[in-house]
């Protein structure tokens, strides 16, 4: 029908139509994307990794959208991690999601004021990655239910991000959640064990 239409002119009107539909049918096709996604985000392909170097390799990817956003990188990564058995693009996919959601989250703040927290250790049997950020935080009562499906507190967003992230580190053995950080933002909390589960080896 597009080329159909090119033939001809004065149908500006028709042309008009052509582009909504092209337009809703990629939305369409991204929502069908995304809920296949969240149904199945795929088995992790498991492989020794650097813990550190996955959120280096992170950072990078997400370089851009910190330096357009004027915000303050901070990273104490811990030394002599154990290695880990994980699938190194759904982790990373995992941490640019939620490098990306503190970004959002401060996006109101003043230059001066923002911070995004990046830091590794391991304590307790665990190997523990955090991504803290200087906005509102998550109040305590929203702190389970945002990483349901579809929950969201952002025009336009469709709450999934999370819910996926969650179920990839879950797929890991590992734990995903949230807490408030120093600066009474939020701090978001990837915990891989030590010992049983799919995670350090």
């Amino acid at each position: 029908l597009q080329r159909l239409l090119d033939r001809k002119e004065g149908l500006e009107k028709e042309q008009g139509i052509i582009e909504q539909m092209r337009g809703s049918s990629d939305q369409i096709e991204s929502v069908i994307k995304t809920a296949t996604d969240f149904g199945r985000p795929g088995e992790p392909k498991l492989e020794r990794c650097n813990l550190n170097e996955l959120v280096e390799e992170t950072l990078g990817l997400c370089s851009t959208a910190i330096s357009k956003s004027g915000v303050k990188l901070v990273k104490n990564l811990g030394e002599g991690l154990p290695g880990c058995r994980l699938d190194p693009i759904l982790i990373k996919r995992v941490l640019v999601n939620l490098i990306m959601n503190a970004l959002e989250a401060m996006e109101k703040m003043d230059r001066e004021t923002k911070e995004l927290k990046i830091t590794s250790s391991a304590k307790n049997e665990h190997t523990l990655v955090c991504v803290s950020d200087k906005g509102p935080g998550v109040p305590p009562q929203l702190r389970k239910t945002i990483f349901d499906p579809f929950f969201t507190t952002k025009d336009g967003s469709m709450g999934i991000g999370l819910a996926i992230s969650f179920r990839i580190i879950q797929d890991h053995g590992g734990l995903l959640y949230v807490t408030e950080s120093k600066s009474g933002g939020a701090e978001f909390v990837i915990e891989f064990p030590l010992k049983g589960g799919l995670g350090p080896a």
